[in-house]
């Protein structure tokens, strides 16, 4: 796979088929899933920066920023912060 700023291969790793804190760092946020997920940006973000691109305008556009998460799923059940 190639992205801005590194070419990377898949691999599945023995404990990342599981979520859980402390298991695998990329259950909270996987910065390989949240550019492949949105191709526009694998081409001008990198790999680095992918997490804060999500603090800044992912998270309001609703990006997953892991396999597990669905933005638009967990507006729907709780609702905006700011209460919308």
């Amino acid at each position: 796979m190639h992205f801005a700023d590194a070419v990377l291969s898949l691999a599945n790793l023995p404990d990342s088929g599981t979520p859980g804190y402390g298991v695998n760092d990329r259950f909270m946020f996987d910065e390989v899933f949240y550019l492949l997920s949105h191709a526009d940006l694998a081409a001008t973000i990198s790999t680095a920066a992918a997490a804060g691109n999500y603090m800044e305008v992912g998270a309001a556009k609703e990006y997953a920023p892991n396999s597990w998460f669905s933005g638009s799923y967990y507006k729907t059940r709780v609702g905006r912060p700011d209460g919308r």
